[in-house]
């Protein structure tokens, strides 16, 4: 249960990394540009929303305000 765990936070931490450089700009194409320091809050979440994250990537679902 601990190695599961463990490889889920370590596939978030990474999915994060991504996320935070290049990802959130794919789903939220009004947020390019937006602060690095705004993108780092978000690292946290994205250990946990992985999975869902990486759906809406992959399905190229994006959010735009109107």
């Amino acid at each position: 249960m601990g190695t599961l765990l463990q490889l889920y936070c370590v596939i978030g931490a990474l999915f994060g990394l991504f996320f935070v450089i290049r990802g959130y700009s794919m789903l939220q194409p009004d947020a390019k540009g937006s602060p690095i320091r705004f993108r780092l809050l978000l690292f946290p979440a994205c250990l946990v929303l992985w999975p869902y994250l990486l759906v809406r990537i992959v399905s190229g679902k994006t959010t735009t305000a109107d």
